[in-house]
């Protein structure tokens, strides 16, 4: 108990916008069929822009150049295979296959990362989880994401919770 009086931390939860069209979920085994065309410019719970395009390759310099994500999903094989397009012409395709970055879960296709961080008095392990479903014409994604580490020494722990909303054209 004491270890837990030392700990910084906080846990931020943004609860699903009921403007938004109910998610659905699959109704039988395996996960939902999320393929689609859908527009790379979307919105979370707080109504800020974000770009599906960052959420799946975050490492990408320029976001605003794609302005299409189309996503096929096999349900036999729990891959995903990712175009994104700059106005029609298709400029990155990518193929999701690995269970170590992709999954099948309670019946949405889960994409989660982690990385360890060591800089400017600051260490620790930092993740995300995105777990993507349809809701009318729209690919709804629920993003947690979280870190656990040290800043000079003081125990940090944080988790944030919210929703990314994409729609097709």
């Amino acid at each position: 108990m004491s270890l837990l009086s030392l700990t910084a931390g906080c846990a931020l939860k943004d609860e699903y916008p009921p403007e938004w069209e109910p998610v659905a979920y699959a109704k039988s085994g395996g996960c939902q069929d999320i393929s689609g065309l859908y527009r790379n410019l979307g919105e979370n719970s707080k109504r800020k822009e974000v770009y599906l395009s960052s959420v799946l390759f975050p490492k990408e310099r320029d976001p605003s150049s794609v302005d299409y994500v189309k996503i096929v999903n096999s349900r036999e094989s729990s891959s995903l295979e990712i175009t994104l397009f700059n106005d029609s012409k298709p400029i990155k395709s990518v193929n999701i296959t690995s269970e170590s970055v992709i999954s099948c879960k309670n019946g949405s296709y889960v994409i989660e990362r982690g990385d360890f961080l060591a800089k400017e008095g600051a260490i620790g392990k930092q993740w995300v989880r995105y777990s993507f479903s349809k809701s009318g014409n729209s690919l709804i994604l629920a993003k947690k994401n979280g870190a656990v580490g040290a800043l000079f020494f003081v125990p940090i722990v944080g988790s944030e919770t919210g929703w990314l909303r994409f729609q097709q054209p």
